[in-house]
């Protein structure tokens, strides 16, 4: 209850009780004693300083758990609001915890789990730690493999032969599962473009392209707004389009605020400064491998074209591509020790030379290809074209080296040019032309015959070297005699001798389990009428039978009883079963 002071009942208290350092006064501002928790009151030209119900000062004017704040006391708690809490956390009933997605399982979505403070899929598994032996994760779910499996082997071969990468489906040799095991494989993938204008179709395609002055976001084509501030007068304006072009034998630099004297670089690529044309900094990581530098492609296609071991190709399919719908990749395989060249059906990051594509295209068009000759006198020159021929009776060797392709001294080896002078030769098509001249012993005749010398069967350098006789397996190219083998029957009077016979065979009503004759259990049909179907009972033997007619109506007897005569009644009938029932258990008990 509040408690009412009267401007009377100041003044009377005022001057009943008044303090000895009270003051005359003219107004309640007169009064003021710098203390929050008293009421100052002029009443009468004399200052009362009234002390005010429930206000305190400190802490130690409150009650135990109550802190005083802005002269109130309050429960001392860690926070009210989150400001009140360190950074990564949030007040929650007046404590501080960290700001989590999830404490339960009950705040996350239907199919969500919390673990760690995060929503995140119920599944079996995230990786192939969480399985048995032998098993792998795969879209959660652990899975076991097998020979025709590509269950651990995506992008690989399983064991019985069949592939489990993207060439397979165009080679038609997939494993069955591929795409249960390998969900990622493009092929494997269904487009989804619900509510997409453009952008990833996620399955690497696209849902469309934007209009010029247009880019994608958040799969929407949104205005772009070209910028060419900071002095910009050439290169990109960040929307397809240009800030200003440079006059003919000049290149933009990399700022694009100045055109310098760089010839032949490509429309994306600005000068260096000294002459070099060299390719803009990475916007971002590409999922094929490279680095996004323009917008637009510049006529390079998905299929892509190198420029020495840069590769570049235009990733038009990724809706994450940072600067539109199409973005350049250059993607620089010379930083690994790899060339740039064809491979099945993309030009990609190759290891040795870089071949070029079934049509003989292989370079960039603003690409202009050093040849690379110096110390070779044949072989390619890495442009396409060769470094020289070599002369009759030489051949180019790996390191570019014309050398005679003699067998003269190095019979059953392989000569510096590269051709055989063995006795398998002749099967690869790759024979020195002076190898039976420099060695007879393996040519001519028969090649397979100085092969197998020495080998008792099987296979040797795809020549067949026979079979073994009746009673022997060849092993490793040697026939071993075949160990006979010793019925295992001791101890057992049924079941299999390990050698394809038998121990024995047990009595009609006993089965063989372990090498034993045991008697053999059958199940009753039923045991109570339940388990009968309608119209039949279940009778003492265990068999669901016909429950005959009979019942609750009329019946022709009279009376409601069953009509007499030669048949058994049906309570002698039930006796008579019970009994049968009770002997055939008996006969089974003591059998």
């Amino acid at each position: 209850m509040k408690r009412v002071i009267s401007i009377l009942s100041l003044a009377a208290l005022a001057l009943a009780a008044s303090p000895a350092w009270a003051l005359d006064c003219a107004t309640d501002a007169d009064c003021n004693d710098n203390n929050a928790c008293t009421l100052d009151a002029c009443v009468a030209l004399v200052c009362a300083n009234t002390p005010i119900m429930d206000c305190c000062s400190t802490d130690a004017d409150c009650d135990a758990g109550e802190v005083c704040t802005a002269n109130v006391c309050v429960p001392d708690v860690e926070c009210t609001t989150d400001a009140d809490c360190d950074a990564g956390e949030v007040c929650t009933a007046n404590v501080c915890v960290p700001d989590v997605e999830c404490t339960t399982d009950a705040d996350c979505e239907a199919g969500e789990v919390c673990t760690g403070g995060v929503c995140v899929p119920d599944v079996e598994c995230t990786t192939d730690a969480d399985c048995e032996a032998g098993e792998f994760c795969v879209g959660g779910v652990c899975m076991a493999g097998g020979d025709n499996s590509c269950v651990g082997l995506c992008g690989g071969q399983a064991p019985g032969g069949c592939y489990c990468d993207e060439a397979c489906f165009g080679y038609g040799d997939c494993c069955e599962d591929v795409c249960t095991a390998c969900p990622t494989l493009p092929e494997c993938c269904t487009p989804d473009c619900t509510g997409k204008i453009c952008g990833d179709d996620g399955c690497g395609g696209s849902c469309g392209t934007c209009d010029p002055g247009f880019k994608c976001e958040d799969f929407e084509c949104v205005v772009c707004e070209p910028d060419c501030t900071g002095g910009k007068i050439c290169g990109p304006d960040g929307c397809g389009g240009s800030c200003g072009e440079c006059p003919e034998g000049e290149s933009c630099n990399l700022a694009g605020t100045e055109c310098q004297e760089c010839e032949g670089c490509a429309p994306w690529q600005a000068c260096d400064g000294a002459g070099g044309c060299v390719d803009p900094a990475g916007v971002g990581e590409c999922e094929y491998g490279g680095q996004w530098i323009a917008e637009g492609c510049f006529g390079i296609d998905w299929i892509g074209c190198c420029a020495g071991t840069v590769l570049y190709y235009c990733d038009d399919q990724s809706g994450a591509c940072p600067l539109g719908a199409a973005c350049l990749v250059a993607l620089d395989c010379g930083a690994t020790g790899a060339g740039c060249g064809w491979q099945e059906q993309f030009f990609m990051c190759v290891e040795g030379e870089g071949q070029p594509s079934p049509d003989g295209f292989l370079y960039c068009d603003h690409y202009e290809c050093t040849p690379q000759c110096e110390g070779k006198d044949c072989g390619p020159d890495g442009c396409g074209d060769e470094c020289g021929t070599c002369g009759e009776g030489e051949a180019c060797s790996e390191a570019g080296v014309c050398v005679v392709a003699t067998c003269e001294g190095i019979c059953g080896e392989q000569s510096a040019a590269g051709c055989w002078c063995d006795t398998t030769c002749e099967q690869w098509d790759d024979c020195c032309e002076d190898r039976c001249e420099f060695c007879p012993d393996v040519c001519g005749g028969d090649p397979c015959e100085a092969t197998c010398a020495g080998v008792e069967c099987g296979t040797m350098d795809a020549c067949d070297c026979g079979a073994c006789a009746a009673g022997f397996t060849c092993t490793e190219n040697v026939c071993v005699e075949d160990v006979p083998c010793v019925p295992a029957c001791e101890g057992v009077v049924c079941g299999d001798d390990g050698c394809g016979g038998s121990c024995g065979a047990c009595e009609a009503g006993t089965v063989c389990e372990a090498g034993a004759c045991v008697e053999e259990i059958v199940e009753p049909e039923c045991t109570t009428d339940e388990d009968c179907a309608d119209g039949k009972k279940c009778n003492a033997n265990g068999e669901c039978e016909e429950t005959g007619g009979g019942g609750g109506g009329d019946d022709e007897g009279g009376g409601g009883t069953c009509a007499t005569g030669d048949s058994v009644p049906t309570a002698g009938l039930v006796i008579l079963f019970g009994l049968l029932g009770m002997a055939v258990l008996r006969r089974r008990a003591t059998a």
